[in-house]
Formats: structure tokens, C-alpha cells, sequence
């Protein structure tokens, strides 16, 4: 009987006894769990070492740390198991260093990807450069392994600063999220005066000169056309290096305020002349107020291109 148990064992004993568990110096990992087979070589019995293979050594430290493996703490996994220490030939160092497999975010990648959406977004006339100015500069996160998805969406603005809500993911979880600040600049070819306008003077082409220049936040929309300049002049006095806006022209009128003019009065076929006084000025096409110079009694009347005006009936 004896020698019978010991027939029917013996199969089992030779498996255990060609059992070999190889470790190296250093592994990585790339789950939540140190599992045998994904850092030792297990040669044997298929059955036995499938079974070996899937022994959960010890927590997976986290990205960025290390774990050390002992051949004592696999010693004690393969007596739980039910495996004989003795009856495994174990090559393991004194200590296995092992990481997890992991990811690095860098705070760059972060940056661009708000910049690139911001850049997208942003409104900006023809010819206009736009420039931004990252304010806020992340640092790099190590986190676990897995498809990195960076998503953004405006953020607050104002004046030139201007903020980009971003999320990034690893493996559908967030890993970072936080806003990123940016000065903006805008860059264009404008008109600069170049030489001193008193307030009220005739503007032409010669006045001006195209320059590319930074447009200050929050100002008036500059002028890069010269014929924006015609029949214009200013509202007050300009000085050399002024960006010209459309805020610091006006057209000069055909009639101004206090002027004597002649006025067109039809009566049937007939046209009659008579001198009045303008009270506001007035471009052509315009209805403006006239004075009486005799009866003070004030009347409207259009401005002709000729520079005389029309009774409004």
C-alpha cells in the first residue's frame, strides 16, 4: 500500500522538483499588482507553472516609486500557494527593483495644447499676427500608463489676459486639471502718424506712415487703410508715433458751425437765394439747423456738394 501512494505521487514530486523560478534585478510592471509571471521566467509542468504564473506577488507601487522583492517574500507566496520552497530551484538577487510601468505629462505638452485651442478661438482681423504669452507653466506629472487625452475650453478674459480651462486623461480618468493663463499681443500693420497734428488739422497720406506695430489692449480699433484719411481731419492734437484710430478723426465738414451760407429756396420754376447761418456743422446730404441772421427764426436745411444748401419743405 505504501509503495503504491508513494507510485502515485511520484509524478507530482518530479514535476515540483523540476520547478525553476528565475528573477531578474529589476522588472516593471504595468497593472496594480505584481503578479509572478509578468516578472520571473517559470519553467515546469504547464499546469503548475500557469498556476505559479499568476501568483499576485505584493501591491504595484505607484508611478514614480519603487517596490524590492525579496526572495523570502516569494519564498512565503509559494508555501501559501502550496508549493514546498525546497521543491522550487528560486534564482533570485536579494532584491528585485521593481516599477510600474508609467507616463509622463509634461507641464510643455500641457501649454501647446491651450495654446494651439486658444489660437484656434481667437478672433483676429485681416493681416492681424496674433501672439501669445504663456503665463502659467505647469510642472511634469508621472501617472500611470494608458492613451493620454487633453481636452480644453475657455476660461475667463480680460484685457490681453486670457485663460484656458484644461483636462488631461489617462485611461479615461483625470490625471490634471487646472487653468493656464496667457498674455495676448496683436501684432499689425497700421498708421502711424508721422509727424505733430494740431487738433482740427486736414489729415492726408503724407501725414501717416505703415508700421508694424503691437496694439495696446482695450484700444480703439487702429487704421491701416489711407483712404480712410480722405476729407478727414483730427479731433485733437496727435503726436509722432500715435497709432491712428478712427476715434481721433472726423470729416471735415462742408459747412461749419456759425458759417454764412446760401440757401436754395424752390417755387415752382423758380430758385431763391437767401443768407443764413449755420448753427451745427453738416456733411453733404446732411440736415442741419440754419439761423435767420434778421428774424432769429431757425430752419433745416440739406447740405449740397456744391456747398450751399437746400430748403427742407
Amino acid at each position: 500500500m505504501r509503495a503504491l501512494l508513494l507510485l502515485l505521487l511520484l509524478p507530482l514530486l518530479s514535476a515540483a522538483a523540476e520547478l525553476m523560478v528565475t528573477l531578474p534585478e529589476q522588472a516593471t510592471v504595468a497593472s496594480t499588482q505584481i503578479v509572478l509571471g509578468e516578472i520571473a521566467s517559470v519553467q515546469g509542468d504547464e499546469e503548475i507553472v500557469a498556476r505559479l504564473n499568476a501568483i499576485v506577488l505584493a501591491p504595484a507601487p505607484i508611478p514614480g516609486q519603487r517596490f524590492s522583492l525579496t526572495p523570502g517574500m516569494v519564498r512565503v507566496k509559494l508555501r501559501q500557494f502550496g508549493i514546498a520552497p525546497d521543491d522550487v530551484m528560486l534564482t533570485c538577487p536579494d532584491a528585485v527593483e521593481i516599477t510600474r510601468k508609467s507616463l509622463t505629462v509634461t507641464g510643455a505638452s500641457l501649454v501647446e495644447a491651450a495654446k494651439t485651442w486658444l489660437a484656434a478661438n481667437l478672433a483676429s482681423a485681416t493681416g492681424e499676427e496674433l501672439s501669445l504669452v504663456a503665463l502659467t507653466h505647469p510642472a511634469d506629472l508621472q501617472t500611470v500608463h494608458g492613451p493620454l487625452a487633453i481636452t480644453c475650453s475657455a476660461g475667463a478674459g480680460i484685457g490681453a489676459l486670457r485663460s484656458v480651462q484644461v483636462v488631461a486623461t489617462v485611461n479615461e480618468m483625470d490625471v490634471w486639471r487646472g487653468s493656464i493663463s496667457f498674455r495676448l499681443r496683436r501684432y499689425a500693420e497700421v498708421l502711424v502718424v508721422k509727424r505733430p497734428l494740431a487738433a482740427r488739422q486736414a489729415i492726408t497720406a503724407s501725414c501717416v506712415a505703415r508700421e508694424r506695430r503691437e496694439i495696446p489692449s482695450g484700444s480703439d480699433l487702429p487704421l491701416t487703410d489711407p483712404s480712410a484719411l480722405t476729407r478727414a481731419r483730427t479731433t485733437h492734437a496727435l503726436r509722432v508715433g500715435d497709432i491712428l484710430t478712427a476715434a481721433m478723426l472726423e470729416m471735415i465738414p462742408v459747412v461749419e458751425r456759425n458759417q454764412a451760407v446760401t440757401v436754395l429756396a424752390r417755387c415752382g420754376s423758380m430758385i431763391i437765394r437767401l443768407r443764413a447761418v449755420a448753427c451745427e456743422n453738416g456733411g453733404v446730404g446732411e440736415v442741419i439747423i440754419l439761423r435767420n441772421p434778421e428774424s432769429r427764426r431757425e430752419f433745416s436745411a440739406r447740405v449740397l456738394p456744391s456747398g450751399e444748401l437746400e430748403l427742407c419743405e
